[in-house]
């Protein structure tokens, strides 16, 4: 039975092994993952926060379920995520120390707020959507350290789900301004903006590869989930998985994998979703291992480097 550092360093030997036979610049081995773990039966259905080490070590639930928890997302500090609880019955975005135990409002927005994302190179400065009084969705920035809080978006329509790129300097979202749910892209001040999606379907929760040349997606297209990937110019788009349910991708560390939820089936056995991993070169695809019973959505993905 390894301990925590016997773990590392057979991972950081793995990573080494992997870089030197695939000829990738990094690995992945010693790193982690974040996902929503479902449990309980549909009426009474428990939804917590755990993360994962990626050898299926150290399984740590952060959530009691006692409050619906969501999407939890890695900061610049493995130890702290930021996660959409449902608190006072409205869904705010939190940060959550699971070494600490403590957890802190992430913004001061008085109504609903979503789908944070930090930036890469300043961990003060935080991206998320926000539903004001009409009930319309924009994206906003908030700087912690001045505590300047700025609305980038102002159409009439739905804008969520935004990422930084890793220069920081550009953000993609989602809007449906054009009729359809669309990946657009601007710059970190909400100006330039530009749709880059080109194909089919209705896409959702676009994410930019750490290394920057690809932005993974996922959409419907025809009533069919798929997981797909595409240029940053918004071209070049390839389809890589299919499910019954497929949603909520995230990148592995060294750019080389996607890793993502997926039903299978809406009865039975198949309906439980699980995590799965597919390599964007050979186009394999693998379930990751969650326990038993559990159903695991939402993931993220961070190095432990």
């Amino acid at each position: 039975i390894y301990n925590n550092n016997q773990s590392k360093i057979a991972n950081l030997i793995s990573d080494e092994i992997f870089k030197s036979i695939i000829r990738e610049k990094k690995g992945h081995f010693n790193s982690k993952i974040a996902y929503v773990a479902e449990s309980g039966g549909l009426k009474n259905r428990k939804k917590r926060i755990a993360t994962i080490n990626f050898d299926g070590s150290g399984l740590n639930y952060i959530t009691n379920g006692n409050s619906l928890a969501l999407t939890p997302r890695f900061t610049h500090n493995p130890d702290i995520l930021t996660i959409l609880l449902y608190h006072n019955n409205t869904p705010s975005l939190f940060t959550i120390n699971h070494k600490l135990n403590s957890i802190q409002k992430l913004t001061n927005f008085s109504g609903t707020t979503m789908s944070a994302d930090i930036h890469p190179n300043n961990p003060n400065l935080v991206i998320f959507s926000a539903i004001d009084s009409s009930g319309n969705s924009d994206i906003y920035s908030l700087d912690h350290t001045s505590g300047i809080r700025k609305r980038l978006t102002f159409a009439k329509s739905i804008e969520t789900t935004a990422s930084f790129s890793p220069s920081g300097k550009n953000i993609i979202f989602i809007s449906d301004r054009s009729g359809r749910q669309e990946i657009y892209q601007m710059d970190i001040n909400g100006s330039d903006v530009n749709k880059i999606s080109n194909n089919r379907g209705d896409y959702s929760k676009p994410a930019w590869s750490p290394d920057g040349s690809l932005i993974a997606f996922t959409k419907i297209i025809k009533g069919r989930f798929v997981i797909g990937i595409m240029t940053e110019d918004g071209y070049n788009e390839r389809i890589l998985a299919t499910g019954y349910v497929a949603e909520g991708v995230s990148w592995s560390p060294n750019s080389r994998y996607l890793i993502y939820s997926k039903k299978n089936s809406p009865f039975g056995k198949g309906s439980i979703p699980k995590l799965y991993i597919i390599d964007i070169v050979t186009g394999y695809e693998k379930i990751f291992s969650t326990p038993d019973g559990e159903g695991a959505t939402d993931p993220d993905w961070i190095g432990l480097n």
